[in-house]
C-alpha cells in the first residue's frame, strides 16, 4: 500500500470510505494518488493499495472526501476517465426523535 497524508488518526477509515479502479496497464501509484487528490486534496488520501493486476483500491479519510469522490464518479488519469466503485455500502445519517426502544425493520422502512 502506498501511505500518502498525514495521520492524524489511527484507526483505518471505515469500507465506506474505499473505491476500487481499475486503470490502464502501466498506470503508477503516484498517477492514481495524483488524481483522487485532485478530487479531496491530498491530504485526505489515506491509501492506495494494489489489489493485483490492473485494480488498485483508493481510501480517503473522511466521509466528506467519500462523498466528493462518490459524486465524482470517475478519476482523470493519463487524459482518461476512471471509473470508481464504492466499495463499502453509502453511510447515510438518520436522526429519529422519540423513537421508542424497538422498532420493526418494516415500520422503519415504511418512515423511510
Amino acid at each position: 500500500a502506498a501511505a500518502v497524508g498525514p495521520r492524524g488518526n489511527t484507526m483505518a477509515p471505515p469500507k465506506s470510505h474505499a473505491f476500487d479502479v481499475t486503470v490502464p496497464a502501466g498506470t503508477r501509484v503516484d498517477a492514481i494518488i495524483a488524481a483522487a487528490a485532485a478530487i479531496v486534496s491530498l491530504p485526505e488520501v489515506y491509501a492506495v493499495q494494489h489489489l493485483g493486476g490492473p485494480t488498485f483500491q483508493v481510501v480517503v479519510n473522511s466521509r466528506q472526501a467519500a462523498a466528493s469522490l462518490s459524486a465524482a464518479r470517475e478519476v482523470i488519469i493519463a487524459d482518461q476517465a476512471i471509473p470508481l466503485t464504492p466499495v463499502g455500502p453509502v453511510i447515510t445519517s438518520i436522526t429519529c426523535m422519540f423513537l421508542p426502544l424497538l422498532v420493526s425493520n418494516e415500520t422503519l422502512k415504511k418512515s423511510l
